[in-house]
């Protein structure tokens, strides 16, 4: 499916006219190389405004679908997003032949859409594009176990991760059925499925999913490929959550180095690895760089063109709590509490929150707002325990500081109790994965 739009310029099926087929594989070289001022340049000369009225839907189509996605990767989504739906008009006016491009064009939408942020919208593409590719599956077999994998990614981010589990485990088996191989989207349906199980906590299955998908994708795109530093900054996810703080830094300098030559620096997924660093930083105790890497990845991500709050706050929960680890409650208190205000707006009942609530309660813990820090330790617990399990092992940590600020309150003594008993409970039952 990756390979499709090429296999269209390539055989000249998009239409006829050497000019055009030429810039359009060169606007698309230039993209696989994340060149994409050169892509955009390229495939606007492909697709000047006088020469449009001569061309077929197919074509325009490709130009619409094309200038999209440079659209996409520039941070420029509003425009990408009426170059998208353009292209599926003109996909659906080119007949029979092109839907399984439609299919491409809705799956890259839908991606846009959960980059953003917008996951109705996301699911509205990522459904209509899951019903096509199952109407053509005879003649482009591959259409089918890709979308799913794309609606299964979709759902695993949401309050449906057993839904997307189950779409994903079918993409799978179907990937495994094809006559030709796709290992590059069999490794994107295992990174997503990996990243389910770690939503679980379910560490061993992931981190499983997870090496595979990098194995993949390393197989198939090559190690400097942006999508397999992706899925290295997944694989680090894993360790970081299981203490493996050196591998995951490992994993993480490699990824950092792919993204920002393939990317650039100021690339939001830059940020993202930053944040991901300095957690690792933090777990070894080096908090100085810790810190860097910390105010490196807020300064990139509050750069883009348009912030995604939910990032930003990710990123401030994590510096803030780099201060903390210093002492430095006030500088602490300057981010943390609006960036927790930020996720309640956003990712509401999301593990995101749950994670900012608990390092604002140990933030009131640390001066003396014994009450404040109660509450917030008991939302951050409600939405663990629905994220993660009633007798998830990561629960228990929680459960006990909870306790401890309890123990302050005389008449919370009994609650404090109560906590301390569920999270030896908790522990007795040993590791679920």
């Amino acid at each position: 499916m990756r390979a499709f739009m090429a296999f269209l310029l390539a055989s000249g099926l998009c239409a006829a006219g050497d000019d055009f087929d030429r810039l359009m594989k060169q606007g698309r070289e230039a993209f696989l190389k994340s060149d994409f001022a050169t892509a955009a340049e390229t495939y606007r000369k492909a697709c000047a405004p006088e020469l449009l009225n001569t061309y077929t839907a197919s074509r325009l189509a490709f130009c619409e679908h094309h200038l999209a996605t440079t659209d996409a990767a520039s941070g420029h989504a509003a425009q990408a997003v009426e170059h998208y739906q353009r292209a599926l008009d003109e996909w659906e006016k080119a007949g029979a032949f092109y839907r399984v491009s439609s299919v491409i064009t809705l799956m890259n939408l839908g991606e846009l859409h959960r980059r953003e942020h917008r996951p109705a919208e996301a699911a509205k593409a990522m459904l209509r594009a899951v019903d096509i590719a199952r109407e053509i599956a005879k003649q482009f077999p591959q259409a089918y176990p890709e979308a799913l994998s794309r609606l299964g990614g979709l759902y695993a981010e949401s309050e449906e991760p057993e839904r997307g589990r189950a779409l994903l485990n079918d993409a799978i088996d179907r990937f495994g059925k094809l006559a030709t191989p796709e290992p590059a989207e069999l490794g994107y349906a295992r990174n997503a499925l990996g990243m389910v199980e770690l939503a679980a906590s379910s560490y061993k299955a992931a981190e499983s999913n997870l090496r595979e998908a990098v194995t993949l994708a390393t197989s198939s795109l090559g190690e400097d490929h942006a999508e397999t530093a992706t899925y290295q900054m997944d694989l680090a996810l894993v360790l970081l959550q299981e203490g493996q703080f050196e591998r995951a830094e490992t994993l993480l300098r490699r990824a950092r180095f792919v993204m920002e030559a393939r990317l650039g620096p100021s690339n939001p997924r830059v940020g993202t690895v930053l944040v991901e660093l300095s957690a690792a930083a933090l777990g070894q105790g080096k908090r100085g760089i810790a810190e860097e890497y910390g105010q490196q990845a807020v300064a990139v991500i509050s750069r883009q063109p348009v912030v995604q709050p939910a990032d930003l706050a990710l990123a401030n929960v994590n510096l803030a709590t780099v201060y903390m680890r210093e002492g430095r409650t006030r500088d602490a208190e300057k981010i943390l509490p609006a960036a927790v205000a930020t996720e309640r707006q956003v990712a509401a009942k999301s593990r995101l929150l749950a994670d900012g609530l608990r390092r604002l309660a140990e933030l009131r813990a640390t001066q003396h707002s014994w009450r404040e820090s109660a509450a917030l330790y008991k939302e951050a617990i409600a939405i663990y325990e629905v994220k993660l399990g009633l007798n998830s092992p990561e629960l228990a940590p929680v459960m006990r500081a909870c306790a401890g600020v309890l123990r302050h309150d005389p008449d919370s003594k009994e609650d404090a109790k109560t906590f301390e008993t569920r999270a030896k409970a908790i522990l007795s039952f040993g590791p679920t994965d």
